[in-house]
């Protein structure tokens, strides 16, 4: 009878150990499980913050060139509008210039008139 309450008292203990067992490997699991979806996450957000960081490189390429494209058009802008200047300066001298060798040949031609 000793005997039997003893086996009965193991055998109660072995369960409650197997118990504790199964619950551990089910915390382990479980935290093995938490682990691996944390990797996915922290994985899909650093794919995310590389595509992010590749899209600010493209916009930020456009907007170079586009500011390229603005500063070349300017400068040629400003290029044209100092040969406009320079050609109405030059058309300016020259009017000048026929206007006195005009008035000058009209006096000398008056002179040897009279």
């Amino acid at each position: 009878m000793k005997r039997c309450e003893e086996e009965r008292v193991l055998a109660l203990n072995i369960a409650k150990e197997e118990r504790k067992i199964l619950v551990a490997q089910r915390k382990l699991e479980s935290i093995r499980l938490l682990t691996e979806l944390f990797d996915r996450v922290k994985k899909q957000k650093t794919e995310e913050e590389v595509l992010n960081r590749e899209k600010e490189l493209v916009l930020e390429q456009q907007r170079l060139a586009e500011e390229k494209i603005r500063h070349e058009q300017e400068t040629k802008r400003r290029k044209l509008e100092e040969k406009r200047k320079e050609k109405e300066e030059n058309a300016r001298k020259e009017k000048e210039l026929r206007e006195k060798n005009t008035f000058g040949f009209k006096r000398k031609g008056g002179e040897t008139v009279s």
